[in-house]
C-alpha cells in the first residue's frame, strides 16, 4: 500500500466533508429520521410499560423498550458507512432522502466491524484479567500501593499498542463495502503496514480538532448571548 501523509489525509477528510454536506445528509438522514420515528413509537408504547413492569420488572421492561431505537440507530450507522464508502471509492450516488437499505452487504460489514473491535479489545481484557488475578492472589498487601499504579500503566500501554496496530484491520471495511473479492483481515493488516501511524493518529487528531472547534464555537455563542443580554 502506498504511504500517505498524515496531515494531508486529515485535510482531505475535512475537505471532503465540507464539500459533500448534501450527500452526507442524503446518506444518514433516513436513518436519523427513522430513529426519531422509532423513539416516538417507543414513547407511545410506554403506556404498556406499567403492565410490562409488573410482568418482567422495571429494568427488563426499559431494556425491551429501549432496544429498538438503539438497534435501529446502529443499523443506520453501519448502512451509512457502507453507502459513504461506496460514494467515496466508487462514485456511487448517495441514497435518496427517503431510502433505507440494510442487506447482506451491510450485515457482513456489521459482523466485521464487531469482529475487529473484539480483536482490538480482547488483548487488554486478557491483560487486565491476568493483572487482577496476580494482584489478588499472588502480590502481598504491603506491595499494593506500588502494584496498582504499575498495573494501570501496563494496562494503558497494552491498550494503546493494541489500538495503534489494530486500527490497520479497519482497512477491511471499505473493501467489504465495495464488494471486493477475497477480502481478509490478514490482507488489511498487511496493506496497512506502511500507514500504521496515519491510521491511528489520523482519527485521533481529527477528533481532537473537531472537539476543539465545537467547544470554541459553543464558547463563542455563549459569549455572544451574554453580550446581547447585556444590551437589553
Amino acid at each position: 500500500m502506498i504511504k500517505v501523509g498524515l496531515w494531508g489525509t486529515i485535510r482531505n477528510a475535512y475537505s471532503f466533508v465540507f464539500s459533500n454536506i448534501l450527500g452526507l445528509l442524503r446518506i444518514f438522514s433516513p436513518w436519523i429520521i427513522g430513529t426519531i420515528v422509532v423513539l416516538g413509537i417507543t414513547a407511545l408504547m410506554l403506556v404498556i410499560f406499567r403492565a410490562a413492569a409488573v410482568a418482567f420488572g422495571p429494568k427488563i421492561s426499559l431494556m425491551l423498550f429501549g432496544a429498538a431505537p438503539v438497534i435501529f440507530l446502529f443499523a443506520g450507522m453501519m448502512a451509512g458507512q457502507v453507502a459513504l464508502y461506496r460514494f467515496i471509492l466508487k462514485g456511487e450516488a448517495p441514497y435518496s432522502f427517503w431510502r433505507i437499505r440494510f442487506g447482506r452487504r451491510e450485515l457482513r460489514f456489521s459482523l466485521y466491524f464487531f469482529g475487529i473491535w473484539l480483536a482490538i479489545l480482547l488483548p487488554p481484557v486478557i491483560v487486565a484479567a491476568i493483572l487482577y488475578g496476580a494482584g489478588r492472589f499472588f502480590i502481598p498487601e504491603q506491595f499494593n500501593p506500588i502494584a496498582a499504579p504499575t498495573a494501570a500503566a501496563v494496562l494503558s500501554i497494552c491498550a494503546i499498542l493494541t489500538l495503534f496496530f489494530g486500527f490497520r484491520l479497519f482497512l477491511a471495511l471499505p473493501a467489504i463495502a465495495i464488494d471486493e473479492k477475497g477480502c481478509r483481515l490478514f490482507d488489511a493488516w498487511r496493506q496497512g503496514r506502511n500507514n500504521t501511524q496515519v491510521l491511528f493518529f489520523g482519527p485521533v487528531i481529527a477528533g481532537i480538532l473537531l472537539r476543539s472547534s465545537t467547544r470554541s464555537l459553543r464558547h463563542l455563542l455563549e459569549k455572544t448571548t451574554c453580550w446581547l443580554d447585556s444590551l437589553k
